[in-house]
């Protein structure tokens, strides 16, 4: 289970991943692509390998084929503005505006933000109270070197 958040500027990811035997563990959801990009998805893990192998390749081939429920956010900079692409199981490229949370803990990360709140915040909150999501909080912006990936929590 996830939850992922986008600010207009923060790309923001927990990191609980869980197995079907109710086991949880410390996932990384959030990359840097090949491209400079940030990348999130919520869904199988082997689905967002797939969609990042195929990416970094630069989407050339067959689309990965990939869970329905697997959804996706990846943030740029394109002409010095931060842009929000969203992705689905047919892996279609939307834009999307800030705020936009996707994963079982959206509508927390949807509830900090519109009270003002960053991303990180807003995923370090849904963690807190959704226990399908849960801690370290990864954030990414990307900015002109790159993409700076912050593995600090919230005070």
């Amino acid at each position: 289970m996830t939850v992922i958040a986008f600010d207009g500027v923060r790309l923001a990811a927990d990191s609980r991943g869980s197995a079907s035997d109710g086991l949880h563990y410390v996932l990384r959801k959030l990359v840097r692509l090949n491209d400079g990009s940030v990348f999130a998805a919520s869904g199988e893990a082997q689905d967002s390998q797939q969609v990042i192998a195929w990416l970094n390749a630069g989407g050339i081939g067959p689309r990965p084929v990939v869970h329905e429920h697997f959804t996706a956010l990846r943030v740029s900079l394109e002409h010095d503005a931060v842009v929000c692409e969203r992705l689905e199981n047919k892996l279609f490229p939307f834009r999307v505006r800030a705020p936009h949370a996707i994963g079982c803990g959206r509508d927390f990360a949807y509830s900090a933000m519109h009270f003002g709140h960053s991303a990180m915040w807003a995923v370090f909150f849904a963690a807190r109270f959704n226990c399908a999501c849960g801690p370290p909080v990864v954030s990414a912006s990307p900015n002109e070197h790159g993409v700076q990936i912050d593995d600090s929590l919230p005070d």
